[in-house]
């Protein structure tokens, strides 16, 4: 990784799970789109601070492109597309470490098999994780006059976060308390709903990122169910001036996570967030009276602002630009 020879841009390979085109369709389906937020942000802010960047959508595509991995100043992989069978690194990595970056959602305390300082080449979405670096994401649309405009008027009503039934095992008893004291909104399909919730909620099909904004800028609070861990929509929250209810854990899950999103409730914190255990319902029950009562300005945390994020990127990967 040499940097490169004057006049030609530094180059950088993408290869991620959620750069597989079934991937990407799925998420446009209402799959994971927490990782191809980080992803897109990242090829965003390389080509701002000129790198050409090419991201392969399969497995062929990147042993073809990595062929030709010395044209490359950096080759950008996750947890998952780093190895091939056995949790060998693939090739185009091998001998190259020093300029192979990961892109790990929560962090990870080590890979298998790759070389890596784990402290500065892996990257994660929130500064959550402490054996790692922050890469984060960014809001596009950073002006938050737009965003006070379409909040506008807000309705007595929550929406749920999560895209899957699944989310809901043994959550229901909470959720039928939340929908008797307001309109609550979901974005589950009202057949996947368990029986004791059909009829229960407002169900919206599967919103495209516009739709989800929209019903979070008329909506009083998001109510989260403990799963998924740490995803954006937390943020997308507060970003339309909507009160996150954020389920405290009994015990961490992957050993340093005390609540659903510990970045929004030490960053941001009161009054845009609201701590609750889901077993106790009435404290769940004072928290959307809370939020009913309460009238939040949008607010986007500073680490979220592109400003801020292409500070960090150039720390990353200010070196081959030299």
């Amino acid at each position: 990784g040499d940097p490169d020879p004057p006049g030609r841009p530094p180059r950088a390979l993408i290869f991620t799970m959620d750069s597989i085109t079934s991937y990407v369709e799925g998420s446009r389906k209402g799959g994971p789109a927490g990782e191809i937020l980080i992803r897109t942000a990242l090829e965003h802010g390389l080509r701002e601070l000129g790198f050409a960047v090419d991201t392969a959508t399969s497995d062929a595509e990147f042993d073809r492109l990595g062929k030709q991995r010395d044209d490359y100043s950096v080759l950008i992989v996750d947890p998952w597309t780093y190895a091939k069978k056995g949790w060998v690194p693939k090739t185009p990595l091998v001998g190259r470490e020093k300029d192979v970056y990961v892109l790990s959602f929560f962090g990870t305390q080590g890979l298998k098999n790759l070389k890596i300082d784990l402290r500065t080449q892996v990257l994660t979405a929130f500064p959550t994780a402490p054996h790692n670096d922050f890469i984060g994401y960014f809001y596009t649309d950073n002006s938050l006059a737009a965003r006070a405009a379409a909040v506008g008027k807000k309705k007595p009503q929550g929406v749920l976060w999560g895209k899957n039934a699944k989310y809901l095992k043994g959550k229901e008893a909470v959720i039928r308390a939340v929908a008797d004291l307001c309109e609550l909104h979901t974005t589950i399909p009202e057949k996947d709903l368990p029986a004791g919730l059909r009829g229960a909620l407002v169900v919206h099909q599967h919103l495209d990122p516009n739709g989800w904004h929209s019903l979070l800028a008329e909506s009083k609070f998001l109510l989260g169910l403990e799963d998924p861990l740490l995803g954006p929509s937390a943020v997308d929250a507060v970003s339309n001036g909507c009160m996150f209810i954020n389920p405290v854990y009994s015990k961490p899950k992957l050993d340093f996570y005390t609540s659903q999103h510990p970045y929004i409730a030490d960053t941001v914190g009161e009054p845009y967030v609201c701590n609750t255990r889901l077993q106790e319902i009435s404290s769940v029950e004072k928290c959307v009276q809370k939020a009913l009562g309460s009238s939040l300005k949008p607010f986007i945390p500073k680490d979220l602002t592109k400003e801020q994020y292409l500070i960090r990127l150039r720390n990353i990967f200010g070196k081959y630009l030299m």
